[in-house]
């Protein structure tokens, strides 16, 4: 007389005998990295006027994965004082009392801005004099980007967080000839954002040509410069904080120091660093 199994006791017996051969392998949840975000600032002239875009980004990781953004156009929020004019090759001329001031949208809160990439640039064509033509300037006197120079030479100025960022000297070329200036630090960082960008049509940095390469190189603990063309390059020691904020942007007019800009601008761009709420 055989005796019957009873069905519960099988598929107790067939888990244990399961659980033996594969051994449960326990599952950590890594933590996800913290996001960031930025702000970017592009001025050109088109149609013989200003036009300012302002573009916000979200953002994790290094390099930087843009994971979401929002552009505006505040123009609208600029004002024009003094008379600008313009040139058939797209360059607002700044007469040494122009200047275009404008508002930033609120930004939220935040308690640390040393994330990503940060970048000052300019397409300009320069004075055959002496003048100090700044061309950004934070109305709190945050950071500024200035050109200073002698009517042949002239040099690149980058204010950021109370430290002062000079490249060595450069040549201004021609009255009638343009350079174009851009300094900035965490380079992997600026390529990726900027490669991001581009991929929409956004045109961010393309009046510098090839700078992608130099930057993508560039240590972490450094502040690089380019001029060109001729294109020529340095490292300079990052010794500050990348902190940059401000409620208004001036261009063309530092209001700290009195200075205006006596050249051409055809394109200018500020990228901040980006900034987060959790440090």
């Amino acid at each position: 007389m055989h005796r019957r199994i009873v069905p519960t006791l099988v598929l107790l017996l067939a888990l244990v005998v399961v659980g033996t051969a594969f051994p449960t392998t326990a599952i950590h949840a890594s933590n996800p990295p913290t996001p960031w975000w930025a702000w970017h600032l592009k001025v050109d002239f088109p149609n013989k006027a200003p036009r300012v875009l302002y573009t916000t980004y979200s953002a994790v990781g290094s390099p930087a994965t843009v994971t979401s953004w929002n552009q505006t156009d505040i123009t609208a929020r600029c004002t024009v004082q003094g008379n600008l004019s313009y040139d058939a090759a797209g360059y607002a001329l700044f007469d040494g009392a122009s200047f275009i001031r404008c508002q930033l949208p609120v930004k939220p809160a935040v308690t640390s801005c040393n994330k990503g990439g940060f970048w000052a640039a300019a397409d300009v064509r320069l004075p055959t004099k002496s003048s100090n033509n700044p061309i950004f300037t934070a109305s709190n006197n945050n950071f500024w980007l200035s050109l200073p120079g002698n009517g042949t030479t002239s040099q690149t100025q980058l204010k950021l967080a109370g430290q002062l960022y000079q490249s060595p000297g450069w040549s201004i070329g021609s009255a009638s000839g343009s350079r174009q200036v851009l300094m900035g630090a965490n380079g992997s960082d600026m390529v990726a954002v900027t490669n991001f960008f581009n991929g929409l049509g956004f045109n961010w940095l393309s009046f510098m040509g090839s700078w992608q390469g130099f930057y993508q190189m560039l240590p972490a603990n450094k502040m690089g410069h380019m001029v060109q063309a001729p294109a020529s390059t340095a490292q300079l020691g990052l010794t500050g904080n990348l902190w940059a904020d401000s409620q208004y942007i001036y261009i063309g007019h530092n209001p700290h120091t009195g200075h205006y800009f006596e050249g051409s601008l055809r394109t200018g761009e500020i990228d901040p660093p980006g900034c987060s709420s959790g440090g």
